[in-house]
């Protein structure tokens, strides 16, 4: 992103950061895990989230409420922000799991992100993973193997191992848009494969030709406004960017050159209380042409997050491939 053209953009976004953490759990018995209910394992991390209390000041709350709601700004600064956006501070990456059942003593992993300040909270995640294979996810019985820390500049770093905390210090390997600032394409060409259903319209539906604008929109602006609510951005700094983020994003030339997309449809069964959930999305490639290593640096961040808004089940990881 360059510092001259958007230079309060530029300050929101270089002071964006989290920690991608990679989670092991090890089957007891026989397990089975559809891919698309990938909600399976994020409900089940929530619910365990929401009965694990921690301190934030002299506040009690719950890691879930900590998690999902902007504690780390004051409702005075909110309002000054004029932030509209009420964004979660974590994300599930379940693109690695690549089967559905798995044997007594198999592994299954799953990347959990945690933005901005919430990585000072690692011990309660570490208890809610805990608690979260106790209480079993769905029918399946497993336990917490081991969680280790993403390390870009170096081999991951083991933080816990069954039963066992590794070391007495948080280890802190943030990652943030500076990771990427030398990444460039040769080739006039971008791949994004949905790795997980994503829908993108008003109606929670994507139909035709999809725009590159409408990807580099919802991925910016998931990142300026957790910049905001959990990286330390103040509201002064947060409001100057917001004028910017339409000018950042009319530089977007990018035309559609390859769509192979798939439509994906779940029928999650109700219960007493609830109501059958259907939903839908698709999963596929999109190739786009055009100029693109003026965003390279930032779609190489998003592939750690999901994307946005309306992103089927909650994920909506992406993969850019590019030469």
């Amino acid at each position: 992103m360059q510092e001259s053209l958007f230079p309060n953009l530029c300050k929101v976004v270089s002071n964006y950061y989290f920690h991608h953490y990679t989670v092991q759990l090890q089957a007891e018995e026989n397990c089975s895990i559809n891919y698309f209910v990938g909600d399976m394992l994020r409900d089940s991390f929530l619910y365990a989230c929401s009965e694990v209390k921690i301190m934030l000041g002299k506040k009690e709350i719950t890691l879930y409420e900590l998690l999902s709601h902007h504690h780390y700004q004051t409702a005075a600064n909110y309002t000054k922000s004029g932030c509209k956006n009420k964004r979660k501070g974590y994300a599930l990456d379940i693109s690695t799991i690549t089967q559905k059942t798995y044997k007594t003593n198999e592994v299954v992993s799953f990347g959990i992100v945690l933005i901005g300040k919430h990585n000072q909270q690692l011990p309660a995640v570490i208890k809610s993973l805990q608690l979260m294979t106790k209480k079993r996810i769905g029918k399946n019985k497993f336990s917490l193997q081991s969680f280790s820390e993403t390390n870009l500049n170096g081999p991951d770093k083991l933080i816990y191992q069954t039963n066992k905390p590794i070391g007495g210090t948080i280890v802190k390997h943030p990652i943030t848009l500076a990771n990427f600032k030398t990444a460039t394409a040769k080739k006039e060409w971008l791949q994004v494969n949905f790795i997980t259903p994503t829908v993108f319209d008003d109606k929670g539906y994507l139909t035709g030709s999809y725009p590159f604008k409408t990807l580099l929109q919802k991925t910016i602006s998931r990142i300026a406004d957790t910049a905001f609510l959990f990286s330390g951005t103040s509201a002064t700094q947060y409001k100057a960017a917001i004028p910017e983020l339409e000018k950042y994003l009319q530089q977007t030339m990018m035309p559609v050159r390859v769509i192979n997309l798939q439509w994906d449809e779940l029928v999650l069964p109700g219960s007493k209380e609830k109501e059958a959930l259907t939903l839908r999305g698709h999963t596929g490639i999109v190739v786009y042409t055009g100029k693109f290593n003026f965003y390279l640096d930032m779609l190489k961040l998003a592939e750690w997050l999901q994307i946005g808004d309306n992103t089927t089940y909650g994920f909506g990881k992406i993969k850019v491939l590019y030469e």
